[in-house]
């Protein structure tokens, strides 16, 4: 266990409190609220890697309101979503589940009404829930509604050039005007991150570049089409863009806290700030996500903040977006006891009580089939048919249509840039055996090879090729 506590009053002096295999403390204030006694806030940003957020990376600007929560709370280093886009990633949050135990694996999956979602067992226990979204791939006629009083989608993008937070701050204000009264868990989806990344003056980062990339065709899918034509400079540009969407998005979430200060609510609402992936600038030779398992798109910020009850801290040790379902109901009066999870709970971890899981074995999938247009043409490309387990220093990806292997060291390449694939040693092949073994009842449903049957018509067409989805 590697955890490093910080002083809320002295929050520029860092104190070791434990190391590996060290000692726990006891968060200032007791224990958190029983489940039933308090809110929860669960911020959700699309497509914000944790290598564009300040609070993980001493020296960047991009999120300072974001930064004072991590302050205020607990932050995770390394934190990891189960699958590199949207859908998948949302259901496995949602449930506690893996992406193939949902359901949810391929471009409009529903998400099945078999699986019991957080804000289900959240009505079960008798608090309010309200959902804001921003993107039409979890709207309710995907099921994502499931369990939800209320489902704001009003601040659903429909183009690839709408700004969406403005939309989502007022929609949730408003709903936290509307519960105030009663205990509550909320759900709120931020969007403007993802492509087509639009500049905002009020946030420049790129001013300084003045190359021909300034004069393209942003469209995800048309940049795709010049890969070979970007050079670092311009590369560099599109993810300053990027991380103008960021600051503009962290922005529309510190209104948000600051009306939640306002309504006297933030004493009792755990606040939990994550992202469903993260995004690629050419690191792997791709730019987006969807396509592969590197930590680009699987490593996301997770914060989690009650003041006065949950010790500010830092915490090394990995852990996985799995995690934030059985965490939230351990604290529950009647914790889930006939319900196999896919993550672990942290809650004695937050409060003291338990070390945190060390030297975790994490698993991670993508099942994305070419699909097909109103003509039967297949459009989106090749499909990617992946899944990968990390151990310590070791991530291990099988593409599962080719049975091909890649084995990385992320410690001594954090990048993830150099193969040193191999049977040979027993960590290889303890790694190797895990993963399939994980593997046998899944992949069986992936559609390995196959396009998906899925007709579009013209409208979902272009909106999905706006957003990079299909080419």
């Amino acid at each position: 266990m590697s955890v490093k506590f910080f002083p809320p009053k002295l929050l520029f002096a860092v104190v070791f409190l434990a190391a590996c295999g060290g000692c726990r403390s006891t968060p200032p204030g007791g224990d958190l609220p029983a489940l039933e006694d308090m809110n929860v806030l669960l911020i959700v940003v699309d497509t914000m890697g944790a290598g564009h957020v300040g609070c993980l990376n001493p020296g960047l600007d991009t999120t300072p309101r974001i930064d004072e929560l991590a302050k205020s709370g607990v932050r995770f280093t390394r934190a990891f979503s189960a699958a590199p886009w949207t859908q998948p990633s949302m259901s496995a949050l949602m449930t506690g589940t893996t992406p193939s135990r949902t359901g949810v694996l391929h471009l409009f999956d529903s998400l099945p009404p078999r699986n019991v979602t957080l804000a289900e067992r959240f009505r079960e226990r008798g608090l309010a829930t309200a959902g804001v979204v921003s993107h039409f791939l979890i709207d309710a006629k995907l099921g994502f509604n499931q369990g939800f009083d209320s489902y704001d989608e009003s601040a659903v993008v429909n183009h690839h050039r709408a700004i969406s937070s403005p939309k989502v701050y007022q929609a949730a204000t408003a709903d936290l005007d509307r519960l105030q009264d009663q205990h509550f868990f909320m759900f709120v989806h931020f969007f403007d991150p993802h492509s087509h990344y639009l500049h905002h003056p009020e946030f420049d980062r790129t001013a300084w570049y003045h190359g021909p990339v300034r004069n393209w065709d942003l469209k995800i899918t048309e940049l795709r089409k010049r890969l070979d034509e970007l050079d670092e400079d311009g590369t560099r540009y599109l993810r300053d863009l990027y991380r103008e969407e960021i600051a503009f998005t962290d922005h529309n979430i510190g209104m948000l806290l600051d009306h939640l200060d306002e309504l006297g609510l933030r004493d009792n609402t755990l606040v939990i700030l994550t992202a469903d992936h993260g995004e690629e600038f050419m690191e792997h030779r791709w730019i987006g996500h969807t396509r592969n398992l590197f930590d680009t798109l699987l490593h996301v910020p997770l914060i989690v903040s009650l003041p006065g009850r949950l010790a500010p801290a830092e915490v090394d040790d990995p852990v996985s977006l799995l995690d934030i379902a059985p965490t939230l109901m351990g604290l529950s009066h009647t914790p889930v006891t006939d319900f196999r999870w896919d993550g672990v709970s942290l809650a004695g971890a937050l409060q003291g009580h338990e070390e945190y899981p060390s030297d975790r074995v994490l698993f991670h999938e993508v099942a994305y089939p070419a699909n097909k247009d109103e003509a039967g043409t297949p459009v989106a490309g090749r499909g990617t048919f992946l899944s990968a387990v990390t151990q310590g220093k070791w991530k291990l990806i099988h593409d599962v249509e080719h049975d091909q292997w890649s084995l990385f060291d992320r410690a001594a390449d954090p990048g993830e840039y150099r193969d040193l694939w191999t049977r040979e040693g027993p960590e290889v092949r303890t790694l190797q055996e895990r993963l399939l073994g994980w593997e046998t009842g899944k992949v069986e449903h992936w559609g390995v090879g196959k396009p998906l049957d899925k007709r579009l018509d013209k409208d979902l067409e272009k909106r999905l090729r706006s957003l990079g989805y299909i080419r």
